[in-house]
């Protein structure tokens, strides 16, 4: 989402460009704003943190309500298989990464019941 295009412009700028010039409420601010939502900039000093809660992720179990948290298991599979040095404040910021990913995709789901 934030790479540039050919004139130098990311995705997120022309969908921020978007939310500052379309009526709000409108279906063309609604679909820029979700998209901006859904693909939250990421701090450069933690982007591989962002990578390793998408891999961990992907294996992920799930339930009757729906995904499962990420558990201590989980994460030291991952770090023994993929021989990461992994440090314990990185493993705090992965469960509170999927703390919220959690409650985003719960909120997400009420949302969509209404």
């Amino acid at each position: 989402m934030d790479m540039q295009d050919e004139l130098g412009i990311s995705t997120r700028e022309h969908l921020m460009q978007v939310l500052q010039s379309a009526p709000e409420g409108s279906e063309m601010y609604e679909s820029a704003l979700s998209q901006i939502e859904d693909n939250p900039e990421i701090p450069f000093y933690i982007e591989h943190i962002w990578v390793w809660f998408w891999q961990l992720s992907k294996g992920r179990t799930a339930g009757m309500s729906g995904a499962n948290a990420l558990s201590w298991q989980d994460i030291k599979a991952w770090n023994e298989l993929l021989q990461i040095q992994i440090k314990p404040v990185e493993v705090e910021i992965l469960y509170e990464m999927d703390s919220l990913y959690l409650k985003y995709i719960s909120d997400k789901q009420k949302k969509k019941g209404k």
